[in-house]
């Protein structure tokens, strides 16, 4: 079979620097894809310093496209890329002949890493004092490695216990994003259409109205089903049997449909908990027996779970909140019939294993949790959410946005006592997680002071880089140390 690549340099000037002296090695690493956004595999890369014959180095991309090149001493480096061993001459010909021949990278001043963790610091303090935030964990992802993970504030504002890294939070409506990625599994397999009834797989879903049957997966998904958001659930008694989920959809036997299925967005709560059924009903277990073996376990996310019980006590942040004048710290927020919508806990220790799966398309420590490719069709903008330009559109489960120019994807997370975001932005190999334990504080006025130091660091701002809107797209980076520089090779 023929196959065709297209590989174009897209140079980028940067801003006139002071000086271009360096102290310690240097790393540069990337990705390679094909016209049709496919890995290219035993690509060889070849570095050599300028004026040192001697110094060179190489290096093969792998089966995903990723390579790197670590112990690059500073200096004005020249990188050739050659066309991998294991196709054909003729092929191998025309993808030398589109490959970027040559590329001369100046290694560039930036922040160093202690300063970048000085700072985020300095605004995470700044933020827990100014809203009276007891307690705050926030982990930050770059590349294939987190490069900040801590915590704020303490766990409870009685005992004073200091929030870590591994402090464990409740992220409430990020579930919905594990979800998704159950759902998107299923698919995967065959034992799921998106495009397909929800009754299909849930025989006993039933709604007042008979437009129920034409709700799918994918309506569901996209909040497009017509559901309403759904009750406060923390007003009911806690349900923690196996069979309160299906029992609460069974239940809604006589909730109207305000909305004709497929018409305009309509955020919906109960949405996710029939989605948490179906995932039930076809794999054959326990929604949460699920989440577990095939998201958190292959993601070694040894402390999320959707059982409170489950987190050790004194691991636990605990919720405050006012009512009736009076700071609470304590919510029985173990609702078995509403976990797929706002259920887990988690830590940040935990969310950054998501992240650098998230950052490459579901592969993690060798394995992946979705099929080649199965992540980025969620990524796909759909309907139009009438938020913000962070939130503009809807994807599969996935709010997307941009931010100055970058693509952005995420979720947050809100109930009593507790809130959460997490923030992806794909193109710039960037992620985010916050949580805290209290409901006041504007987790997104935070989110735009740490996008915009973590894009100063990363010199994507200083590059004038506009991110495209396709996942075939080369993000180059290089840095360690004090170095960091950005270059693209992109199919277009």
């Amino acid at each position: 079979m023929k196959v065709n690549y297209t590989i174009i340099l897209l140079f980028i000037i940067l801003p006139p620097v002071q000086s271009y002296s360096m102290t310690g090695n240097c790393r540069i690493s990337g990705k390679i894809f094909d016209k049709a956004g496919n890995p290219i595999h035993e690509a060889r890369i070849v570095a050599s310093l300028c004026a040192e014959a001697s110094d060179i180095l190489y290096s093969f991309s792998d089966h995903n496209g990723r390579w790197e090149l670590s112990g690059l001493s500073p200096g004005i480096w020249t990188f050739k890329t050659m066309a991998p061993e294991h196709i054909s001459n003729t092929v191998k010909k025309k993808i030398k002949s589109l490959l970027p021949n040559r590329l001369n990278i100046v290694l560039q001043n930036i922040p160093e890493k202690d300063k970048l963790e000085s700072s985020l610091e300095s605004i995470c303090n700044q933020f827990i004092t100014e809203y009276n935030i007891p307690g705050m964990a926030l982990g930050v992802i770059h590349g294939n490695e987190p490069i900040f993970a801590g915590g704020f504030g303490v766990k409870n504002h009685e005992s004073n216990q200091p929030v870590t890294a591994d402090t464990v939070f409740n992220l409430a409506s990020v579930s919905k994003l594990f979800v998704t990625a159950a759902i998107l599994q299923l698919a995967n397999r065959g034992l799921i259409d998106l495009d397909s009834p929800v009754v299909s797989y849930l025989p006993y879903f039933e709604l007042k109205h008979q437009i129920y049957r034409f709700i799918t997966i994918r309506h569901l998904l996209t909040h497009r089903s017509g559901l309403p958001r759904g009750p406060a659930y923390l007003l009911f008694p806690p349900q923690r049997d196996s069979y309160a989920l299906e029992r609460s959809i069974r239940a809604l036997k006589n909730q109207n449909l305000p909305v004709n299925p497929g018409g305009k967005w309509q955020y919906s709560n109960i949405g996710f908990n029939i989605l948490g059924a179906v995932i039930a009903e076809v794999s054959g277990q326990a929604f949460e027996d699920y989440m577990r073996e095939h998201i958190f376990i292959p993601l070694e996310m040894r402390s999320s779970t959707y059982f409170k019980w489950e987190v050790p006590v004194g691991n636990l942040a605990s919720p405050h909140y006012f009512h009736e004048g009076k700071m609470h710290t304590s919510i029985d927020n173990d609702h078995r019939p509403y976990a797929p919508c706002a259920g887990p806990f988690s830590n940040v220790t935990d969310m950054t294993h998501w992240a650098m799966a998230h950052l490459a398309d579901g592969m993690f420590n060798g394995g992946n949790i979705y099929s080649p490719g199965g992540f980025y069709q969620a990524l796909s903008p759909g309907t139009e959410t009438g938020l913000p330009d962070s939130e503009k559109h809807m994807g599969l489960g996935w709010f997307l946005g941009t931010y100055k120019g970058h693509r952005i994807a995420g979720h947050s997370g809100h109930q009593v006592g507790y809130k959460s975001h997490f923030l992806l932005l794909p193109d710039d190999e960037l992620a985010i997680v916050i949580m805290i334990n209290n409901e006041d504080g504007p987790l997104q006025e935070l989110n735009a002071q740490i996008l915009d130091l973590l894009l100063l660091f990363t010199s994507l701002s200083q590059a004038g880089h506009e991110p495209t809107h396709s996942s075939v797209n080369l993000k180059e980076r290089i840095g360690v140390s004090k170095a960091n520089i950005l270059y693209n090779i992109g199919g277009q």
